[in-house]
């Protein structure tokens, strides 16, 4: 007689398995308890869907780039390298399968992707000078510092973790502005100022009533085509 995967579960008990121990296991038990701030199984399957516009966002400056080179390579590698990361997550999330929504696995892997592509887009928007290198190994001290917090323990619930990220997401401006890309750089200014609000819990309750998220990919979509659009525009005069 055969059983399904389900029925070999244990019964579900009212503490998560995050109650007792600080990383769960990926994938350790379909969730069973109520989450306020869980997305409906389509907002998370939008969220998944749409963490394809970066990639796409980027691809079709490359198609429309009559000589392509390693800067909006890199943007490319980054963006496609993020993809399968956070549509796991997001996928997994739909289906309740995660142990936590947020404390798992899959979400840290996610984010670190993040910190990646964070990185990529500095190194390949930096201005090739002197000014450009120091800028770059920044990013990268910074975000290895991201990823070391995403994955120690002690700051399961350390704001730090998204603080960080966010500083990521916004250090693309300064390259922008040193190559004197002034006009992509305030437009980058401006997307990210966007895309942080459906982040007020508040905003995307009442506002967005949970698709905030979504639309913060969406935002990111633009985001990439911004970069792409300077990566495949030679440098100013201005030099910093």
């Amino acid at each position: 007689m055969h059983a399904d995967v389900e029925s070999l579960l244990p019964a579900p008990t009212p503490l998560s398995p995050c109650s007792h121990s600080p990383r769960p296991r990926l994938l350790l038990v379909w969730t069973r308890e109520v989450d306020p701030f869980q997305m409906t199984r389509r907002q998370e399957l939008s969220n998944a869907a749409s963490m394809a516009l970066p990639t796409l966002a980027v691809l079709l400056v490359c198609i429309n780039t009559v000589q392509l080179n390693s800067r909006i390579s890199f943007l490319l590698v980054g963006s496609a390298l993020h993809f399968p990361a956070s549509c796991a997550y997001h996928v997994s999330a739909a289906l309740h399968r995660l142990p936590d929504r947020i404390d798992n696995d899959l979400r840290r892997l996610d984010q670190t992707y993040a910190h990646i592509v964070a990185f990529l887009y500095i190194a390949a928007l930096a201005p090739l000078n002197f000014a450009g290198a120091v800028l770059t190994c920044c990013a990268l001290a910074w975000n290895l510092l991201g990823v070391f917090f995403l994955w120690n323990a002690s700051t399961a619930s350390d704001r730090r973790r998204w603080r960080i990220l966010s500083v990521s997401a916004v250090m693309p401006v300064a390259p922008l502005t040193m190559r004197g890309h002034v006009n992509y750089s305030l437009a980058l200014s401006l997307i990210c100022a966007l895309g942080g609000v459906p982040f007020i819990p508040s905003v995307n309750k009442r506002v967005f009533h949970g698709w905030g998220h979504t639309l913060f990919h969406a935002s990111l979509g633009m985001y990439a085509y911004v970069c792409a659009l300077s990566a495949s525009t030679p440098q100013t005069n201005i030099h910093i």
